[in-house]
């Protein structure tokens, strides 16, 4: 079962702090006891997969190579955000849909498949 939220270096560790503190399972890639700051697609990837913990990252599409051999090689969870999103619109989202990203992230680990989507502009999910 997905555990929690992990934000890449790309997104606010700030937010991420915030919202732990306030109890909602996320963390943030230099914090507590994720990988550090600018480890390797593979590090946070592989982490992910071993720590039960769903990847939130900017979506830089196909662009981003090292991502997605990095997913490629793991079985990792993942939810691609759209670039240019605020602190304030990541912080939104946990709090809006954390529970139901989580829920999805489990129903595929039941059935031996991975949650891989991008969330686009207007909050609205879609397969990756």
């Amino acid at each position: 079962m997905a555990a929690r939220l992990l934000f890449d270096e790309n997104m606010s560790q700030r937010v991420a702090a915030h919202l732990g503190e306030l109890g909602f399972p996320v963390i943030a890639v230099g914090l507590s006891d994720a990988p550090p700051i600018q480890s390797s697609d593979h590090t946070v990837v592989g982490w992910c997969a071993e720590n039960d913990a769903v990847l939130v990252t900017l979506d830089q599409g196909r662009k981003d190579r090292a991502i997605l051999a990095a997913l490629a090689s793991a079985s990792a969870h993942v939810l691609f955000v759209w670039m240019g999103i605020t602190p304030r619109m990541q912080a939104e989202l946990v709090v809006r849909h954390v529970d139901k990203i989580l829920r999805d992230a489990q129903r595929a680990t039941a059935t031996n498949r991975l949650y891989r989507r991008r969330l686009r502009k207007a909050w609205r999910f879609e397969r990756a």
